[in-house]
């Protein structure tokens, strides 16, 4: 794996959300912080340890780093919960829980990396919005209606296209 033609999972967050965003931040290296990544990393102080607990019948894997070398994405999952021998991805978000598609294409391309990784298949992932203390189930990765394919760009623009399978 050569991570320098790797995009992070945080970039399709980026890129969903506005690509302009995206080319400024990825590209240019133009990440200025703000009131919203401060507090956002304050939030995340709890999930950016690595590590594991047992609640109950539940597993949770904090802070796990995940990859696609098909894909040429890789990044950190904020945390994997197994339950059952199921794995569901889970991102924290700063916000209020809404129709955020931007925070689903992050989440489905994490999914795509752990579906790699583990061989097996993530039929849903969920997203905790801090601001409302609200968790959003995305379930099935067909159900992430973008209006651009997942598009993967490296560093030297190459582009890899992959589309949801109905």
């Amino acid at each position: 794996m050569n991570e320098q033609y790797y995009l992070p999972l945080a970039y399709l967050n980026a890129w969903e959300y506005c690509p302009r965003r995206f080319f400024l931040e990825y590209e240019l290296g133009e990440n200025a912080d703000n009131e919203h990544i401060i507090i956002g990393r304050h939030l995340h102080r709890n999930v950016d340890d690595e590590g594991k607990e047992v609640e109950g019948d539940k597993v949770i894997y904090r802070h796990q780093w995940v990859w696609s070398d098909r894909l040429l994405i890789n990044g950190i999952i904020d945390a994997v919960e197994e339950k059952d021998k199921q794995l569901i991805p889970l991102e924290f978000k700063k916000g209020r829980m809404a129709n955020h598609k931007s925070d689903h294409f992050q989440l489905c391309g994490a999914a795509l990396c752990l579906e790699e990784r583990m061989g097996g298949s993530i039929p849903f992932g969920e997203i905790f919005y801090y601001a409302n203390r609200r968790r959003e189930r995305v379930a099935g990765l067909k159900l992430l209606n973008s209006p651009r394919p997942l598009i993967v760009l490296s560093s030297s623009f190459q582009i890899n296209e992959t589309r949801s399978q109905d």
